[in-house]
Order: C-alpha cells, then sequence, then structure tokens
C-alpha cells in the first residue's frame, strides 16, 4: 500500500505527462531535483488525500445489496460514518465526538447493535424491528470490513 506522500508524487507526475512533459515525472517520482513549487504541490496533493473520506464498498451478499460506506476520521477522536445501502434507498450518517482513537479502529471494535442504533438515530427507538434487524446486518457488514480492511486505504475499493 503506498502512502499518501507517494500516491501525491505519482499525481503530479501524470499531470506532467499528460501535458506532454517527459522529463520532470521521473524526478518527481524519485523525488530527485524538485522546484519549490513541486514540493509545495506535492503537500497540497497529499493534505487534499488525507482529507478525503475512505470509501469501502462491500460488494452485495446475504441477502443484502451492495453497501457504500464513507468515513470521515476528522482527528482528534471524532470521526463520521456514512452509510448507503441500495436496496433500501437510505442513507445513513452517524457521527462521534470522543472516540480515543482513530475512527477505523473504532468501528472495528463496535457491535452491530451499537453501530445500527448511531445509524438509525434519532429514530432508534421507533423503528420497526424488522427494519432494526435489517440495519443491524448492515451494521455488521461494515464492522466486518473494517476489521478486514487496512486502515487509511482511501482508493474506492
Amino acid at each position: 500500500m503506498i502512502d499518501d506522500q507517494q500516491r501525491a508524487r505519482e499525481l503530479l507526475a501524470q499531470e506532467y505527462e499528460r501535458d506532454g512533459i517527459t522529463h520532470v515525472p521521473d524526478c518527481i517520482r524519485r523525488e530527485a531535483m524538485l522546484t519549490e513549487m513541486e514540493h509545495r504541490a506535492i503537500r497540497a496533493i497529499t493534505t487534499a488525500l488525507r482529507a478525503a473520506p475512505e470509501v469501502i464498498r462491500i460488494p452485495a451478499a446475504d441477502g443484502l445489496d451492495p453497501i457504500t460506506v464513507y468515513a470521515d476520521d476528522l482527528g482528534e477522536g471524532r470521526g463520521r460514518l456514512t452509510v448507503c445501502c441500495y436496496s433500501d434507498s437510505w442513507s445513513y450518517t452517524a457521527a462521534w465526538g470522543a472516540m480515543g482513537g482513530s475512527l477505523h479502529r473504532f468501528i472495528a471494535a463496535l457491535n452491530p447493535h451499537y453501530l445500527a442504533d448511531n445509524l438509525l438515530w434519532p429514530n432508534a427507538a421507533k423503528a420497526r424491528k424488522d427494519q432494526r434487524r435489517y440495519v443491524e446486518r448492515i451494521a455488521a457488514a461494515v464492522i466486518a470490513a473494517f476489521v478486514a480492511r487496512p486502515q487509511g486505504v482511501k482508493d474506492g475499493s
């Protein structure tokens, strides 16, 4: 897995290649003889990559349609999770202000009932039993995806 700074260098090198400049991309990839402007561009791209939410796509399985999860680790123990599931045509967002660590580790350690409650909030108490069971199944799939996935992968796969 490449880190955000390596990815930023690769993106900048690809931009030069699209513009038909052939000698600069190799220097960027090797970090050799970069101008101050190129260093600034790499820092800006790295910052943008780190600000982008982690996207996890969970394929259809066990009677669930595909699930897309957007995980925003907001730093300082804060985070937001948006879960979209096609069959129910819904999207719910849960947020936490005091997780005590990264969002990835926090979600991986949850139980499905707690995550479902947060996704259904503020209407969790009013949810029908079948709806709650369905959201708990989705929550279990989300948690399993976080457990199985390396932390910080933002490539949308």
